[in-house]
């Protein structure tokens, strides 16, 4: 029963990142209560911020297209997918610009109305999560001994 105790104690560690693989998608965590020990490379769990993007120009919203969580992620276990290093959300909307009061030109003819039209567009890149060197994080092991562990989030 001891050792069943000693092996639940180590499940859930919390730690200090010492490094970061971005291309791996791994960090190394530092435990101090563990004397300093440092983790082999931890994978790093995905940790979706949820995001509500709104725009809105003199009460009129803009119109927004997205390609978060889509569809080539929730392919069935076991198949391989390519996915970019980020998530897009652009917002974009055409807005008309007009004069109200007449704008005399060299003719001396008065001009009111749409003078230009213009499509404002703001983009949005969305990073998966990753620690920061020297961030407290959260990580399980899987209870096997020294066994492999994860990064599940920050502190």
């Amino acid at each position: 029963m001891n050792e069943d105790l000693k092996i639940l104690k180590n499940i859930i560690r919390t730690g200090a990142v010492e490094s970061v693989d971005l291309k791996s998608g791994t960090a190394r965590v530092r435990f101090a209560d563990k004397d300093n020990l440092l983790s082999s490379p931890l994978k790093v769990m995905k940790n979706s911020p949820m995001i509500v993007i709104e725009k809105e120009v003199d009460g009129e919203s803009w119109d927004v297209t997205a390609e978060y969580a889509t569809v080539e992620r929730l392919k069935m276990p076991g198949m391989t997918f390519n996915k970019s290093d980020h998530d897009t959300v652009t917002l974009s909307k055409t807005i008309q610009y007009e004069k109200k009061n007449a704008i005399p030109d060299s003719s001396g003819c008065n001009y009111v109305g749409v003078i230009g039209e213009k499509t404002h567009k703001h983009t949005v890149k969305i990073y998966s999560w990753m620690p920061y060197i020297g961030q407290n994080v959260i990580c399980v092991y899987l209870p096997i001994g020294n066994g492999d562990g994860f990064v599940i989030g920050g502190v």
